[in-house]
């Protein structure tokens, strides 16, 4: 439960050795870069050009990748996340670094390959409009342009829905009558495609004869005859679709290379993040200037790496004032939990990591809000089947799985206590397939017959939470040295709270919801009326204690009193963890009461599997995603509302930030 230590480092080192010195720092990953002051002394080298190569070839590198992936579908995904990345040895890292130039010709070439397959899709599409338009024209005898003689020509053209050659004669012989031969080449149920055969000077008056009933020239131009510009056009694409197989072999064949441009990729990343640090530098002709933050636990590892060089290193501690960059550090449980923390925001660097006492609270609530044994078995076996199969997955989804792990022993143990398997799966089945009732009896009790008593306990287990998170706030402020503040800001409201639910237990509302009554010693009933009165006046009086103006310190304390209110909305919002802990149950049997409609029969047997399978499924999915959506907001609003902060720079270290390959080794310059 700690924020890992860093300090402030100052390195000098000579130019000569700057290559050798950044190559430790990026393999080590434990040094974040700072901003020296800008100066004139020592001035900065500009990368630009060598930035520019760099960025060029991992867009090429990036292309490639793409390319392969459209042509051979590669896992991606869920699937990907669960292999992990690629381990290269070091001799397979040499030889990969040895052969730049290659992958990087790979990757021109791959993308040349590419935009010649295009542009013989394009064609292909293109050949196919074409084909398509002149289908209607085939019959036509003639060629389509320059179908004309000395004084007579051939005017084509399509009319809207379907058309006689009577109706055609009509048109013509209206007022100054065209003298013209129509001839009909096809007919479909939208268009009627015509031939015009007419003097050469009336060509004009047949168009304005028939452009206002929507006639439209061919939609394809050509000089042969339609028949013979459809076997030169299939010929074209037949013998470009053959191509285009050709090129979609060689990009199969180029899979061979897939998992070495993924390394090319990530090795032009790091050498981008270190040529945009060498940008940075402060440096003179024979020495370089170098600061930032390192973690504490790396100095004496960086030492021994470094001694083989003239390197000066000024070490200081982070000033109490000073927000350095947080890498939180938790043992195995808890680290699986860090994911929540990171959502919500890292605390400060001279905060408190709540992530520990944060990760039991979450999986407490969370198997609380699920609570079936056998959906718990379920999320067990199948989160540690994933971790146990899949040992390299990326760290972000190892450590999701490793929540909804820990979370699935939760939901089993808290399903034990309540007597929660499938719902009430196995008395039902007993029953309605073996004429005998079977029922496991809960550990503690049922919630559907006593949901009063799982109310009643929601809200203990929501006070608890609510009282550690203020708790925590007290222990932040003493660890500050602010005491006054503590007891001011923590301790009356510890007393008020607490002498509020002595005054509230006994009490006959209480006894009426609650279906029970506490009885409390008399010493014990005033110390709580007169402590909450106390405290009350505590906070009315020094809530406000910044200000001073009385009107405005009494008006503050008066609202810092009011928030008594929002402590009571916080505790009913535990009685969430009621409504899904019954839901679960309720869907649940449910389910098993529909699957056995049909009772003992064949049919029923396989509507009981058919609906169990369903609907337990849902059940499954819907209340996982209840519990874990609902958990996060009692960590975030209730939780996290009473102590924390927030607002951490996260620690972005300088080094190898892979997509692909897990980085080791030295990429070489």
């Amino acid at each position: 439960m700690a924020v890992c230590r860093v300090q402030r480092m100052v390195l000098c080192g000579l130019k000569q050795d700057r290559k050798k010195i950044l190559d430790i720092l990026q393999q080590m990953n434990c040094f974040e870069p700072a901003k020296l002051m800008e100066n004139t002394v020592f001035p900065k080298e500009s990368q630009e050009r060598t930035l520019s190569q760099l960025e060029q070839m991992k867009r090429d590198a990036k292309d490639s990748l793409v390319i392969l992936n459209q042509h051979n579908q590669e896992d991606s995904g869920l699937k990907a996340g669960l292999c992990g990345k690629i381990t290269f040895s070091p001799k397979e890292r040499k030889e990969l670094q040895a052969n730049r130039e290659k992958l990087l010709f790979v990757t021109r070439e791959i993308i040349e390959r590419q935009r010649e397959y295009e542009k013989k899709q394009e064609q292909l599409e293109a050949i196919k409009d074409k084909l398509e338009a002149i289908t209607p024209w085939l019959a036509l005898s003639v060629p389509m342009r320059e179908a004309k003689t000395r004084y007579t020509k051939v005017v084509l053209g399509s009319l809207p829905e379907q058309w006689s050659v009577e109706r055609l004669y009509e048109v013509l012989q209206q007022e100054d009558r065209i003298l013209c031969e129509p001839v009909i080449i096809s007919q479909d149920k939208q268009k009627t495609y015509i031939a015009f055969v007419l003097f050469r000077e009336q060509e004009e008056a047949l168009k304005k004869r028939f452009k206002p009933l929507g006639m439209l020239p061919p939609a394809i131009d050509c000089l042969d005859y339609p028949l013979k510009a459809k076997e030169k056009w299939e010929k074209e694409y037949k013998v470009i679709k053959i191509r285009r197989k050709e090129l979609r072999a060689e990009f199969e064949s180029y899979e061979k290379y897939r998992k070495a441009l993924e390394w090319f990729y990530d090795d032009c990343a790091a050498r981008i993040e270190k040529y945009h640090l060498v940008q940075e530098l402060s440096q003179s002709e024979q020495t370089f200037f170098l600061q930032g933050y390192i973690l504490k636990n790396q100095i004496e590892q960086l030492r021994q790496q470094l001694a083989p060089y003239d390197v000066v290193m000024e070490l200081n501690d982070i000033k109490p004032q000073e927000e350095a960059p947080v890498v939180l550090t938790n043992n195995s449980f808890s680290s699986s939990f860090k994911g929540v923390v990171e959502a919500f925001g890292l605390p400060g660097y001279h905060s408190l990591d709540p992530t520990t006492i944060m990760s039991f609270f979450y999986v407490f609530l969370f198997g609380l809000m699920l609570s079936d044994a056998a959906y718990g078995a379920l999320i067990v076996i199948a989160c540690g089947w994933l971790l146990l199969k899949y040992k390299k997955m990326q760290s972000s989804l190892k450590q999701s799985i490793q929540l909804f792990f820990w979370c699935g022993w939760s939901t089993l143990i808290w399903g034990m206590l309540f007597g929660g398997y499938y719902g009430d799966l196995i008395t039902v089945v007993s029953r309605t397939f073996f004429g005998t009732e079977v029922e496991i009896p809960a550990l503690w009790f049922v919630p559907l017959n006593n949901p009063m008593k799982l109310l009643m306990y929601s809200m203990l287990f929501g006070v608890i939470h609510l009282f550690t998170g203020l708790f925590l706030k007290g222990y932040e402020l003493i660890r500050k040295g602010e005491i006054k503040a503590a007891i001011l800001d923590v301790g009356l409201w510890f007393i008020l709270l607490s002498g509020l639910l002595v005054l509230l237990l006994p009490s006959e509302i209480f006894s009426s919801i609650a279906g029970t009554h506490f009885e409390f010693p008399e010493w014990l009933n005033q110390l709580g009326l007169y402590g909450s009165i106390a405290s009350a006046a505590g906070i009315f009086l020094f809530a406000g204690r910044h200000s001073k103006n009385w009107g405005v310190r009494l008006a503050l304390g008066a609202y810092d009193l009011y928030n008594i209110t929002g402590w009571l909305s916080d505790v009913l919002s535990y009685s969430r963890l009621l409504a899904l802990g019954l839901a679960t149950g309720v869907i649940a049997q449910v389910v098993n009461q529909m699957g056995s409609m049909l009772g003992n029969s064949i049919w029923g047997v396989l509507l009981f599997i058919i609906v169990f399978i369903i609907g337990h499924s849902l059940n499954l999915a819907i209340n996982l995603l209840g519990a874990y959506v609902h958990t996060n907001r009692l960590q975030y609003v209730e939780f996290f509302g009473k102590f924390y902060e927030g607002g951490g720079k996260v620690f972005q270290p300088f080094g190898y930030h892979t997509k692909y390959v897990h980085a080791a080794g030295d990429n070489g310059e």
